[in-house]
């Protein structure tokens, strides 16, 4: 009977290991994909040509309000990889979390591939290192994108909604580590506030006709325009101590035998 419990439960840590392998893989051929998007410059979008490929793709996803209503969902695609509890009350075809995660980066991989006209390899690795090293590879590229991105919008009267998604990746991108969850749009007033997993919140909005971080308190008080935060950035967290990088390893193998509905008990 002691047998036959051992086999079920290396069975069970097998299947476990095969969800997170295969999550990083799907998160390794987008970073690889995101890549080479980063260096295709010949783009054309409506009448613009010479378009980079990736900010071509993060515009896209920014404005497709169907597919990627939900914020999570983008930001765990975009920004941040290594945490895709973020997304375990978005709906997927799976009930477990990182199957789900998997899914969604498999299919943005193929969006992507087919609208940059990219061809797509089919080697396949054994070890594909920590999450969180990914996380930060794919950030390195995705970053200088977003800046790119929101400067280029601030100049063509954007709305709130595509001006506080972009910011809200960009934010993510600064503090992985308690990146945004939720953004909440106040149409009376032309702001929005984003809220992170640590529950702090930021507002943006327009004053004197300049975007920026205004005070939670008075919607008059800017706190630094947005132009500001590109240019000047905030003390970006790399996940570099080997006690992050498994401690976040042991939360994913967590999630891999936990469905998309389960109450979490971490935040």
């Amino acid at each position: 009977m002691k047998h036959f419990c051992f086999l079920i439960s290396l069975f069970f840590v097998n299947i476990l290991a095969n969800d997170l392998s295969d999550y990083k893989e799907s998160v390794y051929n987008i970073n690889d994909l995101i890549r080479r998007a980063h260096y295709k410059n010949d783009v054309t979008v409506g009448d613009r040509s010479g378009a980079n490929g990736l900010e071509h793709i993060i515009e896209l996803m920014i404005d497709d309000d169907h597919i990627y209503k939900d914020f999570r969902k983008i930001n765990c695609l975009i920004a941040v990889p290594e945490r895709p509890k973020m997304i375990r009350k978005v709906l997927g075809p799976h009930s477990n979390i990182l199957k789900n995660a998997t899914f969604f980066h498999e299919k943005m991989l193929t969006e992507m591939a087919s609208i940059l006209g990219i061809q797509l390899y089919g080697v396949r690795y054994q070890f594909w290192g920590k999450l969180k090293t990914l996380g930060d590879n794919r950030r390195e590229l995705v970053v200088p994108a977003l800046k790119q991105i929101i400067l280029r919008v601030l100049d063509g009267g954007p709305s709130v909604l595509r001006v506080c998604r972009l910011m809200g990746l960009y934010l993510s991108t600064q503090f992985p580590n308690s990146y945004i969850k939720k953004i909440q749009i106040d149409p009376t007033d032309g702001t929005c506030i984003l809220g992170d997993r640590k529950n702090t919140n930021w507002r943006y909005g327009k004053i004197d006709e300049e975007w920026s971080q205004i005070s939670l308190e008075d919607i008059n008080v800017p706190v630094q325009s947005v132009k500001e935060q590109l240019q000047l950035g905030f003390p970006q967290v790399l996940h570099s101590s080997d006690e992050s990088e498994n401690s976040l390893e042991e939360d994913n193998n967590y999630y891999a035998s936990r469905s998309s509905i389960w109450p979490f008990h971490r935040g």
